[in-house]
Order: C-alpha cells, then sequence, then structure tokens
C-alpha cells in the first residue's frame, strides 16, 4: 500500500475548515471590537432566538427572572441541515418586523462541533454582523466556541450567562 494523502474526516475536518473560516473573518475585520454595537443601558425588549424544544430556553426562562421584559421569540432550528437558514431568517425578520427591540439574544445549548456547526457559519456571520439590532450570543457550554459568538456584539459562555446578564442589568 502506498499513502499519497491523509485527509482528516469528521471532526478533524471541521475544525480545520472552522480555523481557515476564524482566519478569513477576522482578516475581514468581522472580529474587530470597533466594530461592535454598544448595548444599550436599559434593556427591556429582546429578541430570543433558539429553540423552542431545547433546553437553552428552559435554562434561559428559569434564570431571567420577573423583570418586566418584553421577549419577542423566534422559534428556530439550532442543528442540521436548516439550521444555517432558520438562524439567518430570524435575524432577519427581529430587524425588519421588530425594529424597537434593544438587542437580540442567539442561545443554544452545548454540543459537538458537528452540532454547533450552523453557528460556524460565514452567512449566520454576516447576517449577524448585518443586524441594526446589537446582538449578544450564548451558545453551548463554558468551553464552546463558535464564529456568531466571535462576531457577536457581546459574548456569554451560556444561555444561562445571558439571562444572568440581563437579570443583573435590570437590578442595578
Amino acid at each position: 500500500i502506498t499513502v499519497k494523502n491523509i485527509e482528516p474526516v469528521g471532526e478533524g475536518a471541521l475544525k480545520r475548515a472552522l480555523e481557515a473560516l476564524k482566519r478569513k473573518l477576522e482578516a475581514k475585520g468581522y472580529f474587530d471590537p470597533d466594530r461592535k454595537k454598544t448595548l444599550p443601558r436599559i434593556i427591556k425588549k429582546i429578541g430570543l432566538i433558539t429553540s423552542e424544544s431545547g433546553e437553552a430556553i428552559n435554562d434561559f426562562v428559569k434564570n431571567i427572572g420577573n423583570y418586566g421584559f418584553e421577549i419577542n421569540f423566534f422559534d428556530i432550528r439550532v442543528e442540521g441541515d436548516y439550521a444555517e437558514n432558520s438562524i439567518i431568517k430570524a435575524v432577519r425578520w427581529l430587524n425588519i418586523n421588530t425594529p424597537d427591540l434593544d438587542l437580540i439574544a442567539l442561545i443554544r445549548g452545548g454540543g459537538s462541533l458537528e452540532s454547533l456547526k450552523a453557528f460556524n457559519s460565514e452567512l449566520v456571520a454576516e447576517a449577524l454582523i448585518a443586524s441594526r439590532i446589537p446582538v449578544i450570543t450564548g451558545i453551548g457550554h463554558e468551553g464552546d466556541e463558535t464564529i456568531a459568538d466571535y462576531v457577536a456584539d457581546r459574548r456569554f459562555s451560556t444561555p444561562t450567562a445571558v439571562a444572568a446578564f440581563l437579570k443583573k442589568q435590570r437590578q442595578d
């Protein structure tokens, strides 16, 4: 047997593609802190983008408290073939149809690199950059990082951390 080339498959190929995309988007200035929108000092109206059937929404609702937030929920697919388009559609819809939102929160529970694939998309990154409403993310668990996190105006490690930030902001 003569081996001429070895290519990673599965998670190895995904990691390589993710690193290439990170380099490309960083060169375009997508991760530049100066590009990021400032969050409003007082947050009242939130566009929440996540799956209605996942644990992320349950954690978020349980931890945000009863502080009079107006939450406009947009149900999306968070993994699989339709997730990327679902996220893009939600961001665009909220920008067009609810222009008075203070921010958009894009959340999802943890998962493998493959299950977080939609959040590591150049098209999702472009939709988040194009949003005139500030976007915060809480995707995955403590160690998970996605392209969506890098381009978001503010990143939190988990959906619970997003809710805790919003709750604290209202308490202060």
